[in-house]
């Protein structure tokens, strides 16, 4: 088992206890800490001493010298999409090892993501610092993980302090930023639809629209509808529905905090970071996204069962019976699921002996029952029929 985290920064900091091993990201279904990794690079080291590749077949020769030369200058490396190169691996980790045994400078740092894959290198994974990353779930919690990695890159102290519109501007924003990429994450697993991807490049293109234009709001909402976030989208019903959000959350009554945005939160009329923490904290965690049927929840709760079902009809036992070694292990793997079946149903028998006894005696049995004693003889029956 893997730590999980959420935050780039996090990661490295725990990684930089221990030692400068490389840390290894291993990114679940939709989440990608290149570009958090890239931000942190560029205030931490300067975008100069990192340099990035996107793995293939192409690049395993020019990586290698990378990595030689980043390991003697103390320059940042960060290797990804290594799961479509998973051969190479072990050849990776082996160079790693020679690197290791010489000079290396102390402020060297190499990064590598990838997702899952069978047979990734067990020589890589002992190398190096673990982290499986993946997006948070919800509204509030991306909202503070947006604001974690505003803070961590300088982006929040570059913002004129005194020009407390602009603030606002930046938690309207992220309340946009967010909600769309969960809309989005909800509509793909509803309806399978498409899982528009709102990345860190159109954060930025947003966070200079709203530098340049803090005072134009009708230019503001045409240019965060129709490039921003609408420029990607291609369907009526969702382009619609982003252009009522903007339209909604980059009013100036919304902006200045006369109007609520959702569920009782204004926009905070303090520049200070605390103060927009402490606003995002007290948005609810069952948050129900403008839109979506009141049942979204629910109905993706039973998605979710129903692939597990699925799932589990489709696991069958490789076990040749002709094989009396394997016969045998499979009998006493079972044994022990078989003996505590047949102690639920002799426990399930006794209680529905007694239950016919007290109704023979003329008192109903059926609220004597207690629930673990329904269970189990609703397991009988379900097992019988």
């Amino acid at each position: 088992d893997f730590p999980t985290s959420t935050n780039v920064t996090d990661a490295y900091r725990q990684a930089r206890e221990n030692s400068n091993r490389p840390i290894l990201f291993i990114s679940l279904e939709d989440s990608d800490p290149s570009s958090e990794i890239e931000d942190f690079a560029s205030s931490t080291v300067g975008l100069d001493s990192y340099t990035v590749i996107v793995m293939a077949k192409d690049q395993l020769d020019i990586s290698i010298a990378l990595l030689r030369e980043c390991s003697k200058k103390g320059n940042w490396l960060c290797l990804t999409n290594l799961h479509l190169v998973v051969e190479w691996l072990p050849t990776l980790a082996r160079e790693w090892r020679k690197i290791k045994e010489g000079n290396v400078h102390e402020d060297f740092q190499l990064w590598l993501v990838a997702e899952h894959r069978d047979g990734f290198s067990k020589e890589l994974l002992e190398c190096s610092e673990k982290v499986v990353y993946e997006s948070p779930q919800g509204l509030r919690q991306n909202m503070l993980l947006l604001y974690s990695n505003w803070e961590s890159s300088d982006v929040w102290s570059r913002v004129d302090l005194q020009n407390t519109n602009i603030r606002m501007l930046h938690f309207a924003l992220a309340w946009t930023h967010c909600l769309l990429q969960e809309r989005s994450w909800y509509n793909q697993k509803l309806n399978g639809s498409h899982n528009i991807q709102y990345g860190r490049g159109d954060l930025k293109a947003a966070e200079l629209l709203i530098c340049s234009q803090s005072d134009e709001y009708d230019s503001l909402r045409h240019l965060m509808k129709d490039i921003v976030y609408g420029g990607k989208v291609d369907d009526p019903v969702a382009l619609r529905l982003i252009s009522t959000y903007i339209d909604l959350i980059f009013s100036r009554d919304t902006v200045e905090g006369k109007k609520e945005l959702m569920c009782g939160i204004r926009i905070p009329a303090s520049p200070e970071f605390t103060s927009h923490i402490n606003t995002i904290s007290k948005i609810p965690i069952d948050f129900e996204y403008p839109g979506l049927p009141p049942n979204a929840k629910y109905s993706l709760e039973k998605s979710k069962g129903d692939q597990l079902i699925k799932k589990l009809k489709q696991i069958e036992f490789n076990v040749d019976t002709n094989d009396v070694k394997h016969s045998k292990a499979f009998v006493d793997a079972a044994s022990s699921v078989v003996s505590i079946w047949k102690e639920y149903c002799r426990q399930c028998k006794q209680a529905s002996n007694e239950n016919s006894e007290k109704k023979s005696d003329g008192h109903d049995g059926k609220h004597s029952l207690n629930p673990l004693e329904v269970f189990l003889r609703n397991e009988r029956h379900f097992g019988e029929s």
